[in-house]
C-alpha cells in the first residue's frame, strides 16, 4: 500500500537499481543477529545474473568510505539482496559499514568500474516505513507502511 507520490505507473527501468530503503527499523525485518537494523534492497532488472564484485555502495557521507560488496556476491535477474546498514560489517558479508539516517539522505550504488550504477535521495522516514520503487524496478517511488523486504513491493 502506497503513500504519497505513490502509484502503479512508472518507467521500468533496466539494470540493477537501488529498489527500497528503511532507514528507521523498529520491529520490521531481523538481521540474523535477531537485530532490527536499516536496510536497503537491491532488485535486478537486468535480463541477466550480475556479480557484484568490486560494487560499491556508498551514504555521500564525507566521513565514510565506500562499502565494497564481498568478492562473489551475486544476485540472479528477477531477484532481490538485502543489505544492512548498521556498521556491524562483523556478523555477515552484508552489513554496510555505513547507517541510514531517518532524516533522509542520497545512497549511491557504484558498479565494477565505479560509474554510478543508481542514486537515490530519500525524504525523512518514519520508523517502519519504507522509501520503494512502486512496482519494482520502476522509476517511480512511494513510501510504504509496510516494508517488503526481499518481495515485491505493494
Amino acid at each position: 500500500d502506497g503513500g504519497p507520490g505513490g502509484d502503479d505507473g512508472g518507467v521500468e527501468l533496466t539494470g540493477l537499481v537501488i529498489n527500497e530503503i528503511v532507514a528507521s527499523n523498529d520491529f520490521g525485518a531481523l538481521d540474523e543477529e535477531g537485530e532490527a537494523e536499516d536496510w536497503l534492497e537491491l532488485y535486478n532488472n537486468s535480463g541477466a545474473d550480475i556479480d557484484l564484485t568490486g560494487w560499491h555502495l556508498w551514504d555521500n557521507d564525507p566521513d565514510n568510505l565506500l562499502w565494497e560488496f564481498p568478492a562473489g556476491t551475486t544476485i540472479a535477474n528477477g531477484d532481490y539482496l538485502m543489505i544492512w546498514c548498521d556498521e556491524d560489517p562483523g556478523f555477515s558479508e552484508l552489513h554496510a559499514s555505513f547507517k541510514l539516517t531517518a532524516d533522509g539522505e542520497t545512497i549511491t550504488l557504484y558498479d565494477d568500474d565505479d560509474a554510478v550504477a543508481d542514486e537515490v535521495t530519500f525524504p525523512a522516514l518514519e520508523t517502519d516505513t519504507s522509501y520503494g520503487r512502486n512496482p519494482d524496478g520502476s522509476d517511480t517511488w512511494a513510501i510504504f507502511d509496510t516494508p517488503t523486504p526481499e518481495a515485491a513491493n505493494e
